[in-house]
Formats: C-alpha cells, sequence, structure tokens
C-alpha cells in the first residue's frame, strides 16, 4: 500500500510540474479551449441541417434544400475555418513549452556527470529527447481542452439525438458502455 501511495504522489508531482507549464501560457490555451468548443459547437449544427437538408430533399420541398444546403456548408466551412486557426494557436502553445522544457533539459544536462551519458549514441539520445518533449508539450496543451470539446460533443449529440428521438437517447446511452 505503500508503495502505492508512493506511485500515486509522484505521478502527482509530475502533473503539478508539467502544469507549471501550461499556466505560463493559460490564456492561450482558454483561447484553444474556446476555439475548440466553437468548433464542435459548429459541427453539431452541420449535423442538424445536414439531416434537416434530406428531410426536405425527400420530401421535394426545393427552397428548404436551398436553405438547409446553404446552412450546413456555411456552418461546415466556419467549423473548418476555427479548426484551422486552433491548429494554429496549439502548435504556438506547442512550441513555447517545447522550447521551455528543451532549455532546462539542456540545462540540466550540461551539469550532469557526462560519464553517466556517455554510455548513449548521441544521434539517439538527441532523437528520443525531442520525441519526448514534443509528446510531453502538446499532451500539456491537449488535455484539458480536450475534456471539454469532447464532453461539447458527447452531450451535444446527446442533446440532439434526445430531441428527435427520446428512445433512441435512451438506448444510445445505455448501450455506450457496452460498445
Amino acid at each position: 500500500m505503500k508503495k502505492l501511495n508512493h506511485s500515486f504522489q509522484k505521478i502527482k508531482n509530475e502533473w503539478c510540474r508539467l502544469l507549471q507549464y501550461a499556466k505560463k501560457h493559460k490564456f492561450g490555451i482558454m483561447f484553444y479551449t474556446a476555439l475548440g468548443v466553437l468548433s464542435s459547437v459548429l459541427s453539431l449544427f452541420v449535423v442538424v441541417f445536414s439531416k434537416n437538408l434530406i428531410d426536405a430533399v425527400v420530401e421535394h420541398q426545393n427552397r428548404e434544400v436551398l436553405k438547409n444546403a446553404l446552412l450546413a456548408t456555411a456552418f461546415a466551412l466556419s467549423s473548418f475555418i476555427i479548426s484551422s486557426i486552433s491548429s494554429w494557436v496549439v502548435a504556438q502553445i506547442s512550441t513555447k513549452i517545447s522550447t521551455e522544457m528543451r532549455h532546462e533539459l539542456y540545462s540540466h544536462i550540461m551539469l550532469s556527470k557526462w560519464s553517466s551519458i556517455g554510455k548513449f549514441h548521441t544521434g539517439e539520445l538527441i532523437n528520443r529527447l525531442e520525441g519526448d518533449i514534443s509528446a510531453v508539450s502538446n499532451g500539456v496543451v491537449s488535455f484539458i481542452p480536450s475534456i471539454f470539446t469532447k464532453s461539447m460533443i458527447f452531450f451535444g449529440s446527446f442533446a440532439i439525438i434526445l430531441y428527435y428521438d427520446k428512445t433512441m437517447a435512451i438506448l444510445a446511452l445505455l448501450s455506450a458502455p457496452i460498445l
């Protein structure tokens, strides 16, 4: 039990250390989160207008077909543009955090004993450090925003299904843990 508590404490300490990097860029991460949520909402509108478009085509309502096609296209393009901006924002933040992590790591390497590092091939060491730092910085930036965007998509999709067919919504919710 002590070993388990020690492991959880180490994990907690690592998360706190990683979140210190995120804290420095909290406004950028909040902006990225807001863009992700907005993109998710726009995508849900695309689904609704696409459903309305199909209904209008089946019912031969030409005016509704044009209206829903334009709305679905406009929301899809808006979602695409916002997703593109969001990708740029996350790339900027990840690059800044990666640079901070590299600086800290390389400073640490410069102060460490070369005999313990000397057993690694230089190229392998640098490749490993770069890859690990990139993976960690991307995780730091995208973990919390993904919770919000995925939750928005889940609850928004559930609300849409619930609106159109309550029975199907309940069945989908009950079968989700099985699938």
